[in-house]
């Protein structure tokens, strides 16, 4: 089953891969229209994976300023359904992005402004959206769980449960943790906070003290 597994992921990555090398190009005055075509399509192309298992290996593909683009597209589309208050808040978020900080990543500035944004989204927010703005990449803020049920893939020969969430930039909300006990398959990068961190944990129920 891993095998199988491994082998129908590989195969979605290489048709994600197809799509974005055969997206728009042009020269001239044409190629900034052309790469915002490209950009669109990528994006459609991301969004549209079922699972953040998936979303998260066509992520790694992206450049920079698609990266950027992403998580920019994604706070505006989970903006739509926001009071005027949850949009300031929100635009605080994507204000801070940039195609500079997916180029040249800086731990200690986005872990300050994430934990100053915290304090104001919590006031906001629900936790599943939170996760959603920051943590995650097109989850819908009410599917989010079932979301993270479809990472847990357990396989036959016991290889554990995929790793979901980063123990050096979590929110797992929903008096979840990110369980540092937590012997999850296959470490990877793109989890924590705009995906830049490494998936080494898995979001657990919390031990009622």
């Amino acid at each position: 089953m891993k095998k199988n597994l491994s082998l129908a992921l590989s195969l979605i990555l290489l048709l994600f891969a197809a799509c974005k090398k055969n997206a728009p190009v042009a020269s001239g005055e044409l190629a900034s229209t052309s790469g915002e075509l490209k950009i669109t399509s990528v994006i459609a192309e991301l969004k549209n994976l079922p699972t953040a298992q998936l979303r998260r290996l066509a992520y790694s593909t992206l450049s920079p300023k698609e990266k950027y683009a992403a998580w920019k597209d994604n706070a505006v589309q989970l903006s739509t359904s926001f009071t005027a208050e949850q949009k300031v808040v929100a635009a605080e978020l994507t204000n801070f992005i940039s195609p500079d900080l997916f180029v040249s990543f800086s731990p200690l500035k986005t872990m300050l402004f994430i934990d100053q944004w915290l304090i104001k989204a919590k006031k906001v927010f629900t936790d599943a959206q939170i996760r959603s703005l920051a943590f995650d990449l097109y989850a819908k803020p009410d599917v989010v769980a079932v979301n993270e049920a479809e990472l847990r893939v357990n396989t036959e020969d016991g290889g554990g449960t995929e790793c979901n969430c980063s123990e050096a930039s979590n929110f797992c909300g929903d008096k979840k943790k990110c369980d540092a006990n937590s012997n999850c398959r296959e470490p990877s990068s793109h989890c924590g906070a705009f995906w830049q961190y490494k998936c080494d944990n898995v979001c657990a129920a919390s031990n009622p003290e």
